[in-house]
């Protein structure tokens, strides 16, 4: 039997190394929580899930509000979605590691490297190197029933009651937990890179950036390429940050062996484009508020070959709209406490034309302490399902999708990160931020049995100057 596919896009939804320029300032991060989202794509972009920013990574770095009672070396100053970087720019070199498990037996551990390095005092060039190794762990051979979304050589004959309760796919990452039949486990790579070139001018009494970046990554029956071009301004001596982007891409889908009776229709392709706004503003010296919106269009063909939905008591290929219009939009507040500490409000609201909605409050705590800053995050997710999703469809006439993540589904993450300082990072050597993140996500099907997912991600990274 042929395994089930696995999507794995968690590089695009932990790794923001993209917004990298914005790491040189000495304040530290305090992220949207948790994790931004690329528009990749077939199954990397299936849905909103975990993210009310899907569409709008790119244009989402940060920005650093001063704090009103310390040198800018203050760990906890106020963090935004965007942020303008130095003038004359030092290189940086940033490197991280996740690992991911669920009780789903999806293991996945994703290596990250970056760097920019400045050809000039206004020009930067910079590239990004991904990897994702992703392993499902068979499930016992006589406790775990045949599953026909394992893959399309699974005949259509008797249908068993587990089939109506399949394992859950992990809606944070994308990858299916839907194993073979054999005993064996499965295993898949992929590989993600990109470059792009940074020019900062100064027009006028603006200063503005201007990046252009390309990004491609290949898996055994999937390649993937997207560029980007984005610009930001800081206006009004530096308490007004605007920032827009636009992109565009394609995809090839070419799976090993082809749906029964759907030879013809695979290789297939799919193109994206994709553009945001957001603005940021400086309200006090305590408090930045901002927001934006962002939206995406992918056309093609947007069905997957390795999923099935469920008519009656039998498995057929899923139908899905060769269209898919997605937009985002946030507003956030961050608001500097005093002694060292810092609060970051954040609301999301996601809609696509397939009636996918999605409402996502975010709230980050951080705190100074020392040469630490410890964040805490918490993170709620509600989301509808498409007009056309069912657990089971009734005959094959119109749209049809297995995907569980186009159902209704809930969400809460929580997580706890450590930065840590190693250096003074003033007159010589730049600091090291060492860092570590713990977090846990629960995720609810209403619709299905087993309703609950549980996954746990952690993370290690390390990034300098030089």
């Amino acid at each position: 039997m042929k395994p089930a596919r696995l999507r794995f896009p968690l590089s695009a939804l932990l790794f923001v190394l993209a917004a990298l320029p914005g790491n040189r300032s000495a304040y530290a991060q305090v992220p949207a929580v948790p994790g931004a989202r690329s528009a990749d794509a077939e199954d990397r972009a299936d849905s909103a899930l975990a993210t009310g920013d899907s569409v709008s990574a790119p244009a989402q770095a940060q920005v650093r509000a001063p704090l009103p009672d310390r040198a800018p070396s203050g760990n906890a100053g106020l963090a935004g979605p965007m942020m303008i970087p130095a003038a004359k720019p030092p290189g940086l070199a940033e490197g991280r590691v996740h690992s991911y498990l669920d009780d789903a037996r999806l293991y996945v551990t994703s290596v990250a490297a970056a760097i920019e390095y400045p050809l000039r005092a206004n020009l930067s060039i910079r590239a990004k190197a991904v990897g994702d190794w992703i392993a499902i762990l068979a499930a016992d051979a006589e406790s775990a029933p045949a599953d026909p979304h394992a893959g399309h050589n699974a005949g259509h004959g008797d249908h068993l009651e587990e089939d109506d309760n399949p394992i859950i796919a992990d809606a944070v990452s994308g990858a299916s937990a839907r194993v073979s039949t054999s005993p064996v486990n499965s295993r898949e790579t992929r590989g993600e890179g990109s470059v792009g070139l940074v020019l900062r001018e100064r027009l006028g009494n603006t200063p503005a950036t201007l990046s252009a970046d390309a990004r491609g990554s290949h898996e055994p029956d999937y390649s993937s390429w997207f560029g980007t071009l984005s610009g930001q301004a800081e206006t009004f001596q530096g308490n007004t940050v605007i920032s827009a982007f636009v992109g565009a891409g394609r995809d090839r889908i070419a799976p090993a062996q082809a749906p029964a009776g759907q030879i013809g229709r695979w290789p297939a392709n799919q193109s994206k484009l994709s553009a945001g706004f957001s603005v940021a503003q400086t309200m006090t010296p305590r408090l930045l508020v901002s927001g934006g919106a962002s939206a995406g269009l992918q056309i093609g063909r947007l069905s997957s070959p390795y999923r099935n939905s469920l008519v009656g008591i039998t498995y057929f290929p899923e139908k899905l709209p060769s269209e898919r219009l997605r937009v985002t939009t946030f507003a956030q507040a961050s608001w500097y406490l005093g002694s060292g500490a810092a609060l970051h409000l954040r609301q999301g609201f996601y809609a696509d034309g397939w009636g996918v909605t999605a409402w996502i409050p975010e709230a980050a705590l951080a705190k100074e302490l020392g040469r630490a800053l410890v964040t805490a995050k918490h993170r709620f997710y509600a989301q509808s399902g498409a007009d056309f999703y069912r657990a089971v469809y009734t005959d094959r006439n119109g749209f049809q999708t297995g995907d569980l993540r186009l159902g209704t589904l809930y969400g809460q993450t929580g997580a706890l990160e450590l930065e840590y300082r190693v250096g003074r990072g003033a007159g010589g050597k730049a600091p090291i931020i060492l860092t570590g993140e713990y977090g846990i996500s629960r995720l609810e099907y209403p619709d299905l049995y087993p309703k609950v997912l549980l996954s746990h991600v952690f993370t290690m990274g390390v990034r300098t100057e030089y």
